[in-house]
């Protein structure tokens, strides 16, 4: 009976005191609501990942990681190499092949906010001339054909000043003399994408060292598998847009020979570490012009001898020279054994840099994306390091750059990379494992 008494006094009192104050009470409600309401329409702070990059840069050459957040090109490249619309939702060719016309997306806009106009779009291309036809038409003109050229004009475009199309927007740059050390970017205002800042750091060695001490979050790009704490997440991606492979410098007077360079590449067993996937040729198996059947060079010990048994070269007192960085040492020490096996003595350089005066150069080389490899292969570029000297290879690079469409050019580059692989230039060796690792 005590209880239900209670209940009933304290309602009364409640009532009692509801109707006295009611307008005290309504306000508490509605002001309650109001600031409720308010704290949500505050802007929220954005989310922010400090991320890790090995490499030295400059404002010229930031890494394409972070160019790409902060604008697009005309085109993009997609996954197997071809040009597909960017800024610009179509282009056409003319018939000679030198006036490209790309047509820009409608209500295209700075991060600004202000319109893109084809008037503010150029790549100062030293041997094109570009013009505006109209806000939304943007002609350029080259000196003489060049098909890969969609491929070209991926790079993205700004404004002024790194001011592109985003997603992301460039708030600060901290740099150690010429070099970048740290870019801070801000997601644009509605894309849900959290703010970034990355650091850079000369090795990956100091990267890991930022990483465990809690600078960054996250590093990309590393060659080697780290020791991990039990906080990381660790991620691993097979590069075909990379290889590994040992170098000859074709004026050598001894790996000049092609049929020692043909005996070296038989000579060596070709294990991939970790994950990597074994490669065959200079293009990328993603590519649309990958050729599959080349010549693979397997490993077969007893032909190896029976190539150097028969080759020009005097082997007797040969010891060749084989230089490489330091992370890829220890493979250099396990291809130094295999070709012990054949009777060839191997001295091991470690190196710094990039240099002219070598024999045989290990090393891991990019693959462009469109299968024109004029610079690597051709005679007369500077940035060809074996300085392969072949007629047929510079009339294939040629003709593949001039040569209109896919399937034109497909068997062209089919051609270039057999041989290519025949003249034995580089031992393919793989395409490297690249890792992340996330802090959990």
């Amino acid at each position: 009976m005590v209880r239900p008494l209670k209940l009933r006094y304290w309602f009364w009192v409640t009532k009692a005191f509801i109707k006295r104050h009611i307008i005290l009470v309504i306000l508490g409600i509605v002001g309650g609501v109001l600031i409720t309401e308010a704290i949500m329409l505050l802007p929220k702070k954005n989310q922010r990942i400090s991320i890790g990059i090995v490499g030295q840069y400059s404002t010229s050459n930031l890494p394409s990681e972070v160019v790409n957040k902060l604008g697009q090109g005309l085109t993009k490249i997609g996954p197997d190499g071809q040009p597909l619309p960017g800024l610009a939702s179509s282009w056409s060719v003319s018939t000679d092949l030198t006036t490209y016309k790309f047509y820009l997306l409608p209500n295209l806009k700075w991060v600004d906010g202000s319109p893109v106009k084809a008037d503010e779009l150029g790549y100062n291309f030293k041997d094109a001339q570009t013009r505006s036809i109209s806000n939304s038409v943007l002609e350029i003109t080259l000196k003489e054909s060049y098909t890969p050229f969609p491929i070209i004009v991926s790079r993205p475009l700004f404004k002024k000043e790194f001011t592109g199309t985003g997603p992301y927007i460039l708030k600060g740059i901290k740099k150690n003399g010429n070099d970048v050390v740290e870019l801070e970017l801000v997601a644009q205002e509605g894309s849900g994408k959290p703010d970034l800042t990355y650091h850079m750091y000369p090795t990956e060695a100091s990267a890991l060292t930022a990483w465990k001490l809690g600078e960054v979050s996250e590093v990309n790009d590393l060659t080697a598998i780290p020791l991990l704490n039990w906080d990381a997440k660790l991620s691993a991606e097979i590069r075909r847009d990379r290889f590994v492979g040992l170098f000859f410098n074709t004026k050598d007077a001894t790996v000049s020979d092609k049929s020692l360079r043909q005996a070296i590449a038989y000579g060596i067993k070709k294990k991939t570490p970790d994950a990597a996937e074994r490669a065959i040729g200079p293009i990328s198996p993603d590519s649309w012009a990958y050729n599959t059947n080349l010549k693979k060079y397997d490993y077969d010990k007893k032909h190896a001898k029976e190539i150097l048994s028969k080759s020009a070269v005097n082997l007797k007192n040969l010891k060749l020279s084989l230089s490489t960085f330091p992370s890829l040492l220890s493979y250099a020490e396990a291809l130094k054994n295999d070709l012990s096996e054949i009777g060839l003595e191997v001295d091991i350089k470690v190196i710094s840099g990039m240099g002219d005066d070598f024999q045989m150069l290990l090393i891991t080389q990019a693959i462009p994306p469109d299968p024109d490899q004029y610079s690597l292969w051709h005679s007369t570029q500077s940035t060809n390091i074996t300085k392969v000297n072949k007629p047929r290879i510079d009339k294939l690079l040629a003709d593949g750059r001039k040569t209109e469409g896919m399937p034109a050019r497909k068997p062209i580059y089919w051609d270039l990379q057999k041989t290519i692989v025949e003249e034995a230039p580089v031992v393919f060796l793989y395409h490297p494992v690249s890792y992340s690792i996330t802090r959990q």
